[in-house]
């Protein structure tokens, strides 16, 4: 049973985030059965972006102004060709957000889509309109959005890859195994959401916020979390 609070979300953000827990991401590509990371990554690279944020932070000793400005960086994936996918905490308070591809360093305004949902730490965005997206494929190429695939075959044991950015310019892959499937719990041990964490061991880096995890046999991507 979902939680009856999901239903309430914007359609958009409410699709995404049933999936997003319950279903798994699979790049398009040809695998055998013991494919190298380096492959998975470069074909997944194409759909996978570097989150930059500008965000307004307002400080306790200036209770009356309008707070500084910092930045903050995180990763996103897109699930089609206009609209991507990263956590909400990495867009919150935003004054400016911008992307750039894996592989170049050309930045490209984009927009929320629809309000963020603090609850499932997720938000769609959009590129501000149709020129900004083809300057963005003109410099990067086609986009290549991550397809949705059966979340079963994301079993505890298998091996995973986290994709992100982190602290580094360049698309950078950590390796570990999905330790367990969890459901979420309040501090009265109270079932929350309806929602299930699959959680890994592999390392998982400030600015990776927002990013796919692959399995071995490419068929595995969620939205990792870094807090």
């Amino acid at each position: 049973m979902i939680d009856s609070t999901l239903w309430e979300l914007p359609p958009i953000i409410r699709n995404v985030a049933l999936t997003f827990v319950l279903l798994i991401l699979t790049p398009v590509i040809g695998f055998s059965q013991y494919p190298e990371w380096k492959d998975i990554t470069k074909t997944a690279a194409a759909g996978i972006v570097r989150v930059h944020v500008i965000h307004q932070a307002k400080q306790h000793i200036k209770p009356y102004s309008d707070g500084d400005l910092y930045s903050r960086l995180g990763t996103g994936f897109f699930i089609n060709n206009r609209q991507f996918v990263t956590n909400q905490h990495v867009v919150e308070g935003s004054h400016t957000i911008k992307i750039e591809g894996a592989g170049t360093h050309e930045r490209f305004e984009v927009k929320l889509a629809a309000k963020p949902s603090l609850k499932f730490d997720l938000a769609i965005l959009e590129f501000i309109n149709d020129e900004e997206r083809k300057r963005f494929e003109l410099v990067n190429g086609p986009i290549s959005a991550l397809e949705w695939a059966d979340w079963e075959e994301a079993q505890p044991g298998d091996q995973v890859s986290v994709l992100g950015f982190g602290r580094s310019e360049k698309l950078v892959a950590t390796q570990g195994i999905i330790s367990s499937w969890e459901p979420r719990y309040d501090l009265f041990q109270k079932r929350l959401d309806q929602v299930t964490l699959i959680r890994t061991d592999a390392a998982v880096n400030t600015g990776n916020s927002g990013g796919p995890v692959l399995s071995a046999n490419g068929q595995l991507a969620l939205g990792s979390g870094q807090r």
